[in-house]
C-alpha cells in the first residue's frame, strides 16, 4: 500500500514543486519512491504461479516506471531503457 500511496502523490508533489519553485521536491520524492519500490521488489516475487497477481504486480511496476520517467523528464534528466 505504501508504494501505491507514494505513486498517487506524484501530481501533488509536482504541483507543490512548481508553485513554490522548489524542483528539489521532485528529487526527494524520487528517492523516496525508489526506496519504497526497492523494498517492495525484495519482499514480493513479481512473477508468480498466480497469473492475476503477476499481472497486477507488473502493472504496478509499469506505474512506477512511468512516474519515474515523467519526474526525470520534468527535471531535464534522460531515462535510458538500459545502461
Amino acid at each position: 500500500m505504501a508504494l501505491i500511496k507514494t505513486i498517487t502523490r506524484f501530481p501533488e508533489v509536482v504541483e507543490g514543486a512548481a508553485q513554490n519553485l522548489e524542483p528539489h521536491r521532485l528529487t526527494f520524492y524520487l528517492i523516496d519512491l525508489a526506496g519504497i519500490f526497492h523494498n517492495y521488489y525484495n519482499k514480493h516475487r513479481v512473477v508468480s504461479e498466480d497469473g492475476e497477481l503477476t499481472k497486477a504486480r507488473l502493472l504496478l511496476g509499469k506505474a512506477v516506471r512511468t512516474v519515474i520517467r515523467n519526474a526525470l523528464m520534468l527535471l531535464g534528466v534522460s531515462a535510458p531503457e538500459k545502461m
